[in-house]
């Protein structure tokens, strides 16, 4: 539904994405959403305003891919934002259960906002392991900071893409690092 595909990822990555999905011939639709769909038939719709505008494709093989959302619990209540992303304070934990730590995509920390990607999950968990340990140990717990260590997407066999430490770098010599 948004204006770009991969909003968080670096602009040159992104760049070379659409290059890549253009060379395989993947139509991208942007700023549209899924009203309907059958078998064969996918129904887009897109609202300019008053105006609202829909097209119908054809298909006959559809791999629908969707952002990740967080499910309500029975056991307590979360605090969440309106995307249903569980709000975080700087240690991961959600101020109304601060015995549970949240980690990943699923997570916001609304004044230290990180992508929704492997690197930082893995890094939030590293940090809730230690944090865990100084709660049982009756020590202070250590703040969440991301280490942004560079970006690499693979664009099939032999493409990908990559950008970190003041290098953009892409095809062949990317796929093989």
């Amino acid at each position: 539904m948004g204006n770009e595909i991969l909003p968080s990822c670096k602009s040159f990555n992104r760049d070379k994405s659409i290059q890549a999905l253009a060379q395989r011939n993947v139509k991208i639709h942007l700023s549209k959403f899924v009203h309907t769909f059958s078998k064969d038939t996918i129904e887009l719709h897109c609202s300019h305003g008053a105006l609202e505008e829909q097209q119908i494709l054809n298909f006959s093989g559809l791999i629908w891919t969707a952002g990740s959302k967080s499910t309500a619990s029975n056991l307590f209540s979360i605090k969440k934002e309106e995307n249903t992303k569980i709000i975080v304070n700087e240690y991961l934990q959600n101020e109304d259960n601060q015995n549970i730590f949240f980690v990943g995509d699923i997570s916001l920390n609304k004044q230290n906002p990180c992508p929704a990607s492997a690197q930082v999950a893995i890094q939030q968990g590293s940090i809730t392991a230690k944090n865990i340990c100084s709660v049982r140990e009756g020590k202070p717990l250590n703040p969440f900071a991301f280490n942004d260590h560079g970006e690499m997407l693979s664009l099939g066999i032999g493409n990908a893409s990559l950008t970190g430490y003041g290098i953009n770098l892409s095809g062949p010599l990317a796929y093989d690092l």
